[in-house]
């Protein structure tokens, strides 16, 4: 299984804490903190936090890898907060886009550089 799919395999939750298995909480996590004042009502009153900041991500939040930053270049897919209801209406686009033959990824991996490509287009991210 890996990550891209879990929107898909089954789950009824709106939203999901995915963590690496390496990652160490140093305290309490709890919706509120990762949240604020958030509320899902109906889909058509979401408001979506702005990247960067507390709140419910359309997509995802992503942390960063070692230290502390605002940089979006250096988030990393090893704690990330899923939006589930809209990482499903992209999945197998998403999908399409990370297995296209013609794309050819810098480094082995296309995670996490293929989170960013994809949502990065059309204001997705």
């Amino acid at each position: 299984l890996m990550r891209i799919d879990i929107p898909v395999v089954g789950l009824l939750d709106r939203l999901v804490l995915y963590t690496d298995i390496d990652i160490l909480f140093r305290q309490p996590v709890d919706w509120e903190t990762m949240l604020g004042n958030s509320t899902l009502v109906t889909e058509e009153n979401i408001a979506y936090a702005k990247p960067g900041t507390i709140g419910l991500p359309r997509f995802f939040a992503m942390s960063t890898e070692f230290v502390q930053s605002f940089d979006r270049e250096k988030m990393d897919t090893g704690v990330m907060l899923m939006n589930l209801v809209n990482l499903r209406k992209t999945h197998q686009d998403f999908v399409n886009f990370l297995f296209d033959e013609n794309r050819i990824w810098k480094y082995s991996t296309s995670d996490p550089i293929g989170y960013k490509a994809y949502y990065r287009r059309n204001d997705k991210l």
